[in-house]
């Protein structure tokens, strides 16, 4: 889902700690991705901002991430 323009730095915020916990755990966006069942294309735009990830893939990706969802989504 495209988002709000208000919660734009949000986003960002939230897709920049994506990105940097992918990157630790030395992980493709391609493979986590698949393990998503989203595009490439798709799991990006959620990386960039761009996208505003539902409840449940945010969950997701906390979970092959294996970080606590209130860890990444904490003071955002």
């Amino acid at each position: 889902m495209k988002s709000h323009k208000e919660y734009k730095p949000a986003l960002l915020q939230l897709g920049e700690r994506i990105h940097h916990r992918r990157v630790l755990k030395n992980l493709a966006a391609k493979e986590i991705a698949h393990k998503l069942s989203l595009t490439p294309e798709a799991f990006r735009n959620i990386e960039k901002g761009v996208t505003d990830p539902s409840f449940t893939t945010l969950l997701r990706i906390t979970e092959v991430l294996t970080i606590d969802v209130c860890e990444l989504v904490k003071g955002i």
